[in-house]
């Protein structure tokens, strides 16, 4: 479970003035940037510059530093590295005021974070990287001297290049900050020059967030074209997509869930279950929430057959096979209770049915049914969802054949056993009922393919955030 930090930050000794930065920062709002420099100079009368490059990372964790205003640099200038830590103090007339202290490691880093700003994270993530070509000049006046840089910057973020950055900074290197003021009076003249309140930091996260800003819009545009025939639909799935990022903050906040939900969705044969379950594992995962699917009992008794002469064994005792389904289901949900979801397709509560199925052509005494039953009032530590899918026998019949090369008649997929599993899921659906926190026919006979697990998806997020509510 990750958590966010929620304590305030300490103050920091404001007697030790070794630990604060003056300075006043500008940039450029039109004009040449060499001929702007080269102005400047001319300006301050500023001589002797001296050449250094900085290569800056700066670090966070969740945005914890971010949301406390504090940077951390680690910076790598003549072969030295050096950590430093900066909070701005105050905003004053002539310029800003900010606490800066150096270290010499990360571990000396995330300590004093802890022990004077009370900030406790685990560790440090690169965000993003700053390469400064800087020109420095030292300039000296009657109150003070200044350290005048004239900066160029390119920056690195989420593995991507963006422009160069321009500015001019002014910081106090002794005496009183009315020398800032006198350089602030002569840069103010120029046309081209604006002060900034935004560090060279500030100022490229700023233009990272936008880029990826304009990107993100880009890649929704180019997605939203698909559904120029169902503009409807697609304000469903953005909804849906709302809901899955608010579960991914709760779970981020909150931890994961504390009982498995076991969602089965069975049916109707080509009603849409498999499609609708290979759509809720995908969507549930991007959700995080840690999701298990069970394959078809039945399919993977099949998978486990060499021949057709062992299939035919295996279906003299239909009520037998609907037993080792049972079992299946029953163990893989045992097995994977450690999971957020489990997803059934058939899975245990389609047993029932099969067996008020056969119990109702005559194929099994009613002593066996009445047993079998009973399993059904075994509780397990989890919240039951069931979701039974079905049509009408003829739109059964359709989708089987279209979506098949074979155009034989059917032993199986028959109108006979459509109708009769369409009568038992209406039997069996009260004592399910009975068992689980959520059951819910849905007819697909004329409705969308993917309508059944929009359906689904929405209400298990909305009760996973009931869920969470509940912590809150």
């Amino acid at each position: 479970m990750k958590s966010k930090q929620t304590l305030g930050v300490k103050k920091v000794d404001t007697h030790a003035e070794e630990n604060f930065e003056l300075e006043k920062k500008y940039i450029f709002s039109s004009g040449n940037i060499q001929d702007n420099f080269d102005i400047v100079a001319k300006t301050l009368h500023l001589k002797n510059p001296k050449q250094v490059e900085n290569y800056d990372i700066y670090y966070d964790f969740e945005d914890t530093l971010e949301a406390f205003r504090i940077a951390v640099r680690k910076r790598e200038c003549d072969g030295k590295t050096e950590w430093t830590i900066k909070r701005p103090v105050s905003d004053i007339t002539s310029g800003s005021k900010r606490f800066e202290k150096n270290f010499s490691s990360e571990d000396d880093v995330l300590k004093f974070l802890k022990e004077n700003l009370n900030i406790s994270i685990s560790k440090l993530e690169p965000k993003i990287i700053l390469k400064t070509n800087r020109t420095k000049y030292i300039k000296k006046l009657e109150n003070g001297t200044l350290e005048i840089s004239f900066d160029i910057t390119t920056f690195e973020a989420n593995n991507q290049n963006y422009p160069a950055n321009y500015m001019i900074e002014c910081e106090l290197i002794s005496g009183n900050e009315q020398s800032l003021e006198v350089i602030n009076e002569k840069l103010e003249k120029l046309p081209f020059i604006k002060p900034s309140f935004q560090s060279k930091k500030e100022i490229a996260l700023e233009k990272v967030n936008l880029s990826q800003e304009k990107a993100q819009k880009n890649i929704d545009e180019n997605i939203k074209r698909f559904f120029i025939t169902s503009p409807e639909y697609y304000e469903k799935l953005l909804i849906l997509h709302h809901k899955k990022e608010e579960i991914k903050a709760l779970k981020e906040k909150y931890g994961r869930l504390e009982k498995p939900i076991i969602v089965t969705v069975s049916g109707t044969p080509r009603a849409g279950k498999t499609t609708c379950i290979d759509n809720l594992f995908e969507f549930l995962k991007k959700a995080d929430l840690e999701t298990k699917c069970l394959d078809e009992p039945a399919g993977i008794v099949y998978a486990t057959l060499k021949n057709k002469a062992e299939k035919a064994k295996l279906l003299e005792d239909r009520v037998g096979f609907v037993d080792t389904q049972y079992k299946i289901g029953q163990e893989y949900i045992n097995k994977n209770a450690h999971n957020e979801v489990i997803l059934c397709d058939r899975g245990v509560f389609d047993t029932f049915i099969w067996y008020d199925m056969y119990y109702n052509k005559g194929m099994m005494s009613k002593e066996r049914y009445e047993q079998f039953l009973k399993l059904m009032e075994t509780d397990g530590n989890f919240i039951n969802y069931f979701y039974g899918l079905y049509c009408q026998a003829d739109e059964a019949m359709r989708r089987d054949y279209l979506n098949s090369l074979s155009i034989e008649p059917r032993t199986t997929m028959t109108y006979d056993n459509i109708f009769s599993y369409n009568a038992s899921l209406m039997r069996m659906l009260p004592l399910i009922k009975q068992k689980a926190s959520v059951s819910e026919l849905i007819n697909t006979t004329n409705i969308g393919r993917m309508d059944a697990s929009y359906m689904i998806a929405a209400q298990v997020l909305d009760d996973v955030k009931k869920i969470y509510s509940k912590r809150m």
